[in-house]
C-alpha cells in the first residue's frame, strides 16, 4: 500500500488507500473512533437551547446548549427504537420529540415524557437508562468543541500537545481537590501540572505549582517523615524562587512541629518570615502566618498562635480577601478558645462562617470545633454536640488526617463535658489511629491523654 524508497527519496501511496471502502471502514474504526474529533465552535450555538445537527465519524449527532447554557453532544437517535430523533438541521428548542412514538427529551438529555407512561417502569433507573446517549468524551479548548467516541482517550490538551494548557488544567483540578480536602489527589494533580510546566519551559507556572505541592505534604495524608523529605527536595531546587522557598520553609516548620520538634520548627518559621518580609504583606505572607500559628498551637502556646493568625488575617482583610481569611479566622477561634477567651472565640468562629464558601470544607470543619467546645463549656451541650458531630461528618470523606483527628477530638471533648466518658474515649481512639497514620506526634499525645482521662474512673485506655 505504501512504497518508501530512501535511496530514490520517494514516498508513494497506492491510490486504493484513498478510494477503498474497506480501507476507509478500517481506518474509521481503528483510528478515528479512538481519537479526538472536531465537532464545532461554541459560537455556532451562542444561546441557551440552540442546536445544530452534525455527522461525525459516520455518526449523527445533536450539538446543543441546554437550558442552563451547558454544551452537549448527543447521538441523534431515540433510545426507544433507534430512529432519527431530530430532523431539523439547526434551531432552538428546550425539547426534542421523536416523530415515531412521540418520546420527548429535554435538551440536557433527560427523558421528559412518554405516551402511555403507565405501560413502562416509573423508576429513576428506567428514566436514566432511556435518556439520550452522550458521546463518551467532550472537551472544549478556547471555544473549540472536540468529542471522542473512546472513553479512554487521553485528555484533549495532551492530544493537542499544549504543555502550558495542560499545566493550567491540572492546576485547576488540583485547586478543586484542595478545596474539597482531597489532598492526596491534589498532590498527583499538582505534580502533573509541574511536569507539564517544566516541559513548556515556563518557570513561573512551575513555581506556582511547586508552591501548592509542597504545602500538601502538611495538610494531606503523606506521613510526616516523607513530607519533610519532599519539602527539603523542593526547597533545594527552588532556584531563587522566594515564594517556593518560603512555602517549603513554613511547611517544614509545620511538619517538624507535628513531630514534636518545636525548636527546629520555630527556626524554620523565622526563616520563612524573613522571606515574607522581603515579599511584602500579601497572600503568601498571610499563608505563612497560618502555618506559624499551627506551629504555636501544637507547641502549646495559643497566645503566640493568635498573634501570628491576627497578623495574617489583618493582611487579608486589607486586601478584601475572604477565602483564606475564613480559614485563618477559624484557626484564630481555636487559639482563642485554648486561652479561655470564649467570647472572642465565638466571635471569630462566627466571622469565619460568614466568610467561608459552602464548598470550603476545611473552614467549615475547623470553625465548628472551637465553637462547639466553647458552647459545651457554657452548658449548651445539645447545640455543641450537633456542631461537633457535623464537623466529624463533613471531615469523614477527606484525606486530611490531622483535620479529621482534630474534629474527632473536639467531639470527644464535648461528650466528655457532657459526662459521656465512654463515648469520648472511643472517639479519642479513632483520632489516635488517624494521628498515628500521619505521624502527628502532638495529636497522638492529645488523643492518648483524652482516651485515658475519659475512661470511667480515669483509668488507662485499652
Amino acid at each position: 500500500m505504501i512504497v518508501e524508497d530512501w535511496d530514490q527519496l520517494t514516498f508513494r501511496v497506492n491510490r486504493e488507500a484513498y478510494r477503498s471502502a474497506e480501507i476507509f471502514t478500517r481506518e474509521r474504526g481503528w483510528v478515528w473512533m479512538h481519537t479526538w474529533l472536531y465537532l464545532g465552535h461554541e459560537t455556532e450555538i451562542p444561546n441557551r437551547n440552540d442546536f445544530k445537527v452534525r455527522t461525525l465519524g459516520g455518526r449523527p449527532l445533536i450539538f446543543c446548549r441546554d437550558s442552563t447554557g451547558k454544551v452537549h453532544a448527543f447521538l441523534n437517535s431515540c433510545p426507544h427504537r433507534g430512529t432519527v430523533l431530530c430532523r431539523e438541521s439547526e434551531g432552538s428548542t428546550r425539547l426534542f420529540q421523536c416523530f415515531y412514538h412521540a418520546w420527548t427529551f429535554r435538551n440536557n438529555g433527560e427523558l421528559a415524557a412518554i405516551p402511555d407512561a403507565g405501560a413502562y417502569e416509573s423508576s429513576e433507573e428506567f428514566a436514566a437508562s432511556m435518556s439520550l446517549r452522550s458521546v463518551p468524551r467532550l472537551e472544549i479548548h478556547e471555544g473549540y468543541v472536540f468529542v471522542s467516541f473512546d472513553p479512554d482517550v487521553p485528555p484533549l490538551l495532551e492530544h493537542l500537545g499544549d504543555e502550558e494548557g495542560q499545566s493550567r488544567a491540572w492546576r485547576l483540578l488540583g485547586l478543586d481537590s484542595y478545596l474539597r480536602c482531597q489532598i492526596g489527589r491534589s498532590e498527583e494533580e499538582f505534580q502533573r501540572a509541574v511536569e507539564h510546566a517544566r516541559a513548556a519551559g515556563d518557570e513561573r507556572i512551575e513555581a506556582g505549582n511547586l508552591y501548592a505541592l509542597v504545602q500538601a505534604a502538611f495538610w494531606g495524608p503523606t506521613p510526616v517523615p516523607e513530607g519533610i523529605r519532599r519539602c527539603q527536595e523542593i526547597r533545594a531546587r527552588a532556584e531563587g524562587s522566594y515564594r517556593v522557598e518560603m512555602s517549603a520553609l513554613h511547611t517544614l516548620a509545620g511538619l517538624h512541629a507535628m513531630a514534636g520538634e518545636f525548636d527546629r520548627a520555630r527556626e524554620l518559621g523565622d526563616a520563612a518570615v524573613r522571606i515574607a518580609g522581603q515579599l511584602g504583606p500579601n497572600r503568601f505572607a498571610a499563608l505563612c502566618s497560618q502555618f506559624l500559628g499551627q506551629v504555636e498551637l501544637m507547641a502549646g502556646d495559643p497566645a503566640a498562635a493568635a498573634r501570628w493568625l491576627r497578623w495574617g488575617a489583618g493582611i487579608l482583610e486589607r486586601m478584601g480577601e475572604r477565602g483564606l481569611r475564613s480559614e485563618i479566622t477559624a484557626n484564630l477561634a481555636r487559639a482563642l478558645a485554648a486561652q479561655g477567651l470564649d467570647d472572642e472565640a465565638l466571635e471569630q468562629a462566627s466571622r469565619s462562617g460568614e466568610l467561608a464558601v459552602r464548598d470550603d470544607l476545611y473552614a467549615q470543619v475547623e470553625r465548628r470545633g472551637p465553637l462547639a467546645v466553647v458552647l459545651a463549656r457554657r452548658g449548651r451541650l445539645e447545640e455543641a454536640e450537633r456542631l461537633a458531630a457535623e464537623a466529624v461528618e463533613l471531615a469523614a470523606g477527606s484525606d486530611m488526617l490531622a483535620m479529621r483527628a482534630g474534629a474527632l477530638l473536639d467531639l470527644a471533648t464535648v461528650r466528655r463535658l457532657a459526662g459521656r466518658d465512654g463515648q469520648a474515649a472511643a472517639l479519642a481512639r479513632q483520632a489516635l489511629a488517624l494521628a498515628e497514620r500521619k505521624g502527628h506526634r502532638v495529636a497522638v499525645a492529645q488523643a492518648r491523654a483524652l482516651a485515658t482521662t475519659a475512661q470511667p474512673g480515669g483509668g488507662a485506655a485499652p
